[in-house]
């Protein structure tokens, strides 16, 4: 059996040392939190982030395309039939 020993002052620090670090994230937080942002900036970060996720998802089941074909591929004016490739239309069926 192999006994473990707990080490001693392990959790020890100085709290005066890290306060300014986390005064300054709080801070950071906070004023990041009541900013107001504009309801375009929300739909362009979430139309972009799911752009990220539809073509991660797509590249993992081995679709190959652009930028330009992703984009094309999940553009709601733009039909099924319009669609060239199988990559794009993996693509558009996973948006």
């Amino acid at each position: 059996m192999i006994r473990y020993e707990l080490p001693r002052r392990w959790i020890l620090y100085d709290a005066n040392a890290v306060m300014t670090a986390l005064v300054e994230a709080k801070a950071a937080v906070r004023a990041l939190t009541t900013l107001p942002y504009q309801k375009s900036w929300v739909e362009a970060l979430q139309e972009l982030q799911l752009k990220r996720e539809v073509a991660g998802t797509s590249r993992i089941e081995g679709a190959e395309f652009t930028e330009r074909e992703l984009d094309q591929a999940v553009r709601p004016d733009v039909s099924p039939e319009e669609l060239h490739t199988r990559s794009q239309r993996q693509a558009r069926a996973s948006h």
